[in-house]
């Protein structure tokens, strides 16, 4: 992976390499009806948004010209292949263990966001499949795996886990999920028990305060000022300004910063020290799919 490296002027003079790539862990509970199905049209590539965040399936006329492409850059790892089957598979599952009725709050599925570092140089499809069956023992077992499905049409290669929350007899969603300490413990052994098998590091970006949260954002939009990033021109620029400033985190990912450089800090460093420093590896930002409406 390389960064830039800026001098004190912000002007990029040459690229640094970066050692260890990262990957990013994201939780999701999905609980509203049919939720199922619409996040595997996204999975599936079944529906895409151009800019104006109209929605069109793929092979529509409408579509913008090559996105019935995209999906070839794609691998299914496990489960059906459409998203109607993937949503028959869930109802057929519930059926099956006797769950007749859901509450309107509970959870209909967890999915489960792996996003690698650019140019992270490893077999993704090795460490994906291994991060699955991990993550499958995590959720209930296997047959709670609903769909696995890698992208690499973005700048970060990236797979979903979409899993049924279903455990003897019952959907304990937010039971599997629980609370910040757990999904930081399962962060964690998750990095000991796959990660480092795969010389992959699992990146903790979840715990900055307000004011590291700000030096951070701080830090992010330099950067792309500094080297001219065409976002800072686009029209989506004060949603992505205000996306930085709210959480930097994944941003900093992006442009190889390690997140740890901004923790209780006593004194600040420089731009110049920031992306110059190797820092304890090399960060990544989870790729945002959604489009900004």
């Amino acid at each position: 992976m390389t960064n830039h490296q800026i001098d004190q002027d912000g002007v990029i003079t040459k690229q640094v390499t970066i050692g260890m790539p990262t990957v990013y862990v994201r939780f999701k509970k999905l609980k509203e009806p049919q939720s199922v199905r619409v996040a595997s049209e996204h999975n599936k590539r079944t529906r895409f948004f151009d800019h104006a965040c109209l929605a069109y399936e793929q092979g529509h006329e409408g579509s913008p010209e090559g996105r019935v492409l995209i999906a070839r850059k794609n691998t299914k790892l496990h489960g059906p292949d459409t998203p109607e089957d993937v949503a028959n598979l869930a109802r057929s599952l519930m059926t099956k263990s006797g769950v007749k009725k859901l509450r309107k709050d509970a959870v209909r599925a967890i999915e489960v966001l792996l996003s690698l570092s650019p140019q992270h140089g490893i077999d993704d499809v090795a460490f994906f499949t291994d991060s699955m069956h991990w993550f499958a023992e995590y959720f209930g077992g296997f047959e709670n795996l609903l769909a696995a499905d890698i992208h690499r049409d973005e700048a970060n290669d990236h797979v979903h886990f979409l899993f049924l929350p279903l455990r003897d007899g019952r959907m304990v969603g937010s039971q599997m999920i629980g609370g910040k300490g757990k999904l930081k413990g399962s962060k964690l052994s998750f990095d000991q028990e796959v990660c480092r098998q795969h010389s992959v590091k699992v990146l903790i970006a979840d715990s900055l305060s307000g004011s590291e949260r700000v030096y951070a954002s701080q830090a992010v939009h330099e950067h792309l000022y500094a080297g001219r990033d065409p976002v800072t021109a686009s029209a989506v620029w004060e949603a992505v300004r205000t996306s930085i400033d709210n959480r930097p985190e994944p941003y900093l990912q992006s442009l190889g910063i390690d997140v740890s450089m901004f923790r209780k800090q006593k004194k600040h460093k420089t731009m110049a020290e920031i992306f110059t420093s190797p820092g304890k590896g090399s960060a990544q930002r989870e790729s945002l799919d959604e489009p900004v409406c």
